[in-house]
């Protein structure tokens, strides 16, 4: 099974940003995790499925991954799918849920084998039996979803899931999380977040990624590349330290300089065009293990790590803290 944590992308980090080969864009696949076990927590959603109420208050809770997709796959296969864009899938007979935001996912992507389901949790239930008992070879389904029927129907580990690197919306009848209620006892929301928490945590075990973190920016619909870079600015490079060390430190070392995982941005900096710099940064390099960092940071912060970077390569700014 392949499973791992997406928090060692983050440890890797900006560590490829400036190896970067400048190379044509490509789509991005889901990484390689390392191999980590998932909770043994199944019995905090016990009865969850049964439950509509309760069922709709945990899943939108999961909000981490509530744009985001999964291909799930029985081990059995014999190989990985590495992505919704893997020509593999044109030959693998996919189960899809009709009338929810999957079956559009479906069509996108050209499912030439899809296998139409009703959209009820009854129905899924069924979609995950089909796919152990290999009726089917894979299943595209909403992440939170998947992971309580993981939890419910696979003890055995038998299943690896790789992420859509798409954001979509969720099914409708979990768009919006349930009005609260004062009438219910305490320990049915105790009972409902420790499953969120399980939830989550299979989908982390199984190194499910959230579609936006997957997804590079398109600049060009997006965010302006600049073309040429910003004037030195003193100023900002002492601002772009806060954003550097909160967002960089941990892989390029302090103060720019390598701290093992990653190159000497002092020298690198000065091998790249402020553009390929800004878009980068924003765009990731995912199937090296940098995430996108769209959504995380702002042009406004790429600006002001770059004067901080570029002060350090030009001297203007010495180690440590700036004053």
């Amino acid at each position: 099974m392949r499973i791992g944590w997406w928090g060692g992308a983050f440890l890797i980090g900006w560590a490829w940003l400036l190896s970067w080969d400048r190379g044509p864009s490509v789509s991005p696949v889901a990484p390689s995790f390392a191999s980590a076990s998932v909770p043994e927590e199944a019995h905090a959603c016990t009865g969850i499925l049964q439950n509509s109420g309760t069922l709709q208050a945990v899943l939108t809770a999961v909000s981490r991954y509530k744009t985001t997709y999964v291909l799930l796959y029985s081990d059995d296969l014999g190989f990985s799918i590495e992505s919704i864009e893997d020509p593999i899938l044109l030959s693998l007979r996919v189960g899809v849920p009709v009338g929810t935001p999957a079956a559009d996912l479906a069509q996108k992507y050209r499912l030439l084998r899809r296998v139409d389901y009703p959209g009820t949790v009854t129905a899924l239930r069924q979609v995950l039996t089909d796919v152990l008992n290999r009726k089917i070879d894979a299943a595209l389904l909403w992440a939170p979803l998947a992971g309580l029927l993981v939890l419910e129907m696979d003890p055995a580990h038998r299943l690896s899931m790789t992420p859509v690197a798409d954001p979509a919306p969720p099914p409708a009848e979990f768009s919006s999380p349930p009005a609260p209620s004062a009438d219910g006892p305490p320990s049915v929301a105790e009972a409902a977040a420790r499953c969120r928490d399980a939830v989550q945590g299979v989908l982390e075990a199984y190194g499910v990624a959230p579609a936006e973190l997957l997804t590079p920016s398109n600049p060009g619909t997006g965010v302006a590349v600049p073309s040429e870079p910003p004037p030195e600015n003193l100023e900002e490079a002492r601002r772009g330290w806060d954003v550097y060390q909160a967002n960089c430190e941990r892989c390029h070392g302090p103060d720019a300089i390598s701290g093992g995982l990653a190159p000497d941005l002092r020298d690198r900096i000065r091998r790249l065009s402020y553009a390929e710099f800004f878009q980068t940064v924003l765009q990731g390099r995912v199937e090296k293990g940098m995430p996108a960092w769209r959504g995380i940071l702002k042009a406004d912060d790429v600006r002001l790590v770059y004067q901080y970077i570029r002060a350090r390569s030009t001297g203007r700014l010495g180690p440590g803290r700036p004053s």
